[in-house]
C-alpha cells in the first residue's frame, strides 16, 4: 500500500444567505404571469451567478464559495 497522505479539503459554512428579490404586489392574474416572464428562469440563474461572483471576488486568497 501506498505510505502517501491524502490531504482533505474541510468545508467551512462561515455566512449562508438568501436572496429575497421583491416587486410590485399584482392584483390580476396577467400582470402576475407578466413578472414571470420578466423573471424568467434564465434571469434569475444570471443573478445568482452574479451574486456568487460577488462573494467570490471578496475572499480571501485560499477561499471559495459554492451555490449549494
Amino acid at each position: 500500500m501506498g505510505g502517501g497522505t491524502v490531504k482533505r479539503q474541510r468545508i467551512i459554512v462561515y455566512w449562508e444567505f438568501n436572496i429575497d428579490i421583491l416587486g410590485p404586489r399584482h392584483e390580476k392574474l396577467a400582470e402576475r404571469l407578466k413578472s414571470r416572464m420578466i423573471l424568467s428562469r434564465k434571469r434569475l440563474r444570471d443573478i445568482e451567478q452574479a451574486a456568487l461572483l460577488a462573494t467570490k471576488a471578496k475572499l480571501p486568497a485560499g477561499f471559495s464559495a459554492i451555490v449549494s
